[in-house]
């Protein structure tokens, strides 16, 4: 998503008199314009969009979950409208095959052998995760599976030629 969609849904939410989904998305655009002032940009303003999105939505589950275990329903059904229209505005997720595809391919691109090499590995994760919108933490976890699965590794180097999912 770039600033320009960004800005036209804001303008079809006022046509529509959606407060509660303009709300959300000029919320969005103070968080972005707030990055480009700090001047933390990433290169690709895209990319930084969409991470600026699943942070916002970490931040609303978060909320969701305390507002829950607090007995304010109120409040938690708020946040989960919200939560709703920020996952509208990602791409779509992959799948878990496809996370896997690339964590293979992330560690035999770097030659990990073992947990030391996780920095590494989730380096090179890194551009994979800010375009598609994926959570770091899953990645991470199947990074830290395959590397600490010894017979996996060695399947791994056999089979040096992976297929991409299809």
């Amino acid at each position: 998503m770039t600033i320009k969609e960004l800005e036209s849904l804001i303008v079809q939410a006022m046509r529509d008199k959606a407060k509660a989904k303009l709300q959300v998305l000029r919320a969005l655009k103070t968080a972005y314009i707030n990055i480009v002032k700090q001047g933390t940009l990433e290169d690709k303003p895209t990319n930084s969009i969409n991470d600026i999105i699943v942070k916002q939505i970490k931040q609303r589950k978060d909320s969701y979950d305390q507002f829950s275990n607090a007995g304010r329903h109120e409040l938690a059904s708020v946040e989960s409208f919200e939560i709703g229209v920020l996952e509208r505005m990602i791409p779509e997720p992959p799948t878990i095959k496809d996370l896997r595809y690339n964590v293979e391919a992330a560690i035999l691109m770097t030659r990990a052998s073992d947990m030391r090499d996780m920095g590494v590995v989730m380096a090179a994760l890194n551009e994979f995760a800010t375009n598609n919108a994926v959570d770091r933490g899953a990645l991470s976890k199947i990074a830290r599976g395959l590397l600490t699965d010894i017979d996996l590794m060695e399947e791994l180097e056999i089979n040096n030629n992976i297929k991409p999912p299809r």
